[in-house]
């Protein structure tokens, strides 16, 4: 039989009934009282040392607070020891004996099972996790990108240590918040500029859907990646992974918003293409599966109750609907979308104003009045001196592409020479300048 490693500290944890975190919170005290600053103890490294899985020592200070609290040498207290008491096996013990045995088996039983329970999550601090990511995804919407993503990050962090070691029970929800997290991170790595990095990050999303068997999750990670294929410009990768979005989608039982999503995505991609039937019929069906879903009593399943840019709403369905009418040349339709777009983003709640869809459907709305029957070039300046007046953090590289447009359309002949035209085409180039500015690196 092969004995678990155990170490001397493990075993005094135990004696003192405490749980991995408490242990921490412990010599987190000690380390305070010791005005020992640079003591930081994780849960995974505190793992190693009670599997004596230890190659070096720790640094001196943290020796120091862990001998003081222990009140042994910290080579002694990271070593194996295995001197647990063992009780000889039924079949030799004597009857005086069995009701030791029988003691000590329990014993055993009952400090394993204090270490097994120490691997879980409670239920305030599981609550606390789905808090976190529900308003880092509210505040995805309408927050600046960086201080989001850096606190993207932390919570995933967070969350990849309590999955290295998970409560089977609870092993399906962390992979779901595990999965979600990392699909937030590739929807805001690819609007910083970051593809490449969004696409390992969509992996690792996959990875953990597949983990948590959540077909909502999987679909809008693939549904991210259809995105950022069609504002990238290509759209035949785009109606690719869209497929496989629904493909999803369609396990699952609980309906959501991201059907909708996935076929205005659709749109966008077969407007991009030219296919003007087809992408008018996208339309139709984002607008069928979300009038379906809204008629629903209480529709959302868990991943659309997080809220924020995990959900589709009516206002982002009119940018969406906007920006496919102006690739087949609906002019005028494509203005009142994006007209729809801008009032309901503005009038909205703080907390749901998507500033990033906003300023490109500003752009949208230039783009439609310079590009209909008789161009309305005081129209044009007008929403792009909105898009100026906006802080820089919210200038952000998917905006280049609406704004190569528009500058396509101010030099067309029949504008390319008047004085607002060109007025207006170097405003483009200083915007552009300023969404092409190198994004703030941060390690994710």
């Amino acid at each position: 039989m092969v004995r678990s490693r155990s170490t001397l500290l493990r075993q005094m944890i135990s004696q003192r009934r405490l749980t991995r975190e408490q242990t921490i919170e412990v010599l987190n005290r000690r380390a305070e009282l010791m005005r020992v600053r640079d003591f930081a103890l994780s849960v995974r490294q505190l793992d190693r040392w009670l599997a004596g899985d230890v190659v070096t020592l720790p640094r001196p200070s943290m020796c120091r607070v862990i001998e003081e609290e222990f009140g042994q040498p910290v080579e002694r207290l990271l070593a194996i020891a295995d001197n647990r008491p063992r009780s000889p096996g039924l079949s030799q013990a004597g009857p005086a004996d069995v009701g030791e045995v029988v003691r000590t088996a329990a014993a055993q039983s009952a400090r394993f099972g204090q270490w097994a329970d120490s691997l879980g999550v409670g239920d305030l601090a599981f609550a606390v996790l789905w808090q976190r990511l529900g308003q880092l995804a509210v505040d995805y919407v309408h927050a600046p990108m960086v201080p989001v993503f850096t606190d993207l990050v932390s919570l995933r962090d967070d969350v990849f240590e309590l999955l290295a070691a998970p409560d089977p029970a609870q092993a399906r929800d962390l992979y779901l918040l595990a999965g979600t997290i990392c699909g937030l991170l590739a929807h805001a790595s690819g609007n910083l500029g970051h593809l490449r990095a969004a696409h390992t990050q969509a992996c690792a999303a996959l990875i953990c859907a597949r983990k948590a068997d959540h077909p909502t999750l999987a679909a809008w990670v693939l549904g991210v990646r259809a995105l950022q294929s069609e504002w990238t410009g290509q759209p035949d990768d785009s109606l690719r992974f869209a497929a496989q979005a629904q493909s999803q989608a369609a396990r699952e039982q609980l309906t959501s918003t991201v059907p909708a999503w996935l076929a205005a995505i659709e749109a966008r991609a077969l407007a991009r293409r030219g296919n003007r039937s087809e992408a008018l019929a996208a339309l139709q069906r984002a607008a069928d599966n979300r009038s379906r879903v809204l008629g629903l009593p209480g529709y959302r399943n868990e991943f659309d109750q997080i809220g924020g840019i995990l959900t589709f709403t009516e206002v982002k369905q009119h940018y969406y609907t906007g920006r496919t009418l102006l690739r087949i040349g609906e002019f005028s339709a494509a203005q009142a979308h994006a007209q729809m777009a801008i009032t309901g983003y503005a009038a909205g709640p703080a907390d749901q104003r998507s500033y990033g869809d906003e300023a490109i459907a500003w752009a949208d709305l230039a783009l439609a009045r310079a590009s209909g029957a008789v161009p309305d070039l005081e129209g044009v300046a007008e929403a792009l001196a909105v898009i100026r007046e906006q802080p820089a953090d919210r200038c952000l590289p998917t905006l280049l592409g609406p704004l190569r447009d528009l500058s396509v359309a101010l030099s067309e002949p029949r504008v390319r020479d008047t004085r607002q035209a060109a007025e207006t085409r170097g405003l483009i180039t200083d915007i552009a300048t300023a969404c092409e500015r190198p994004a703030v690196e941060v390690e994710a």
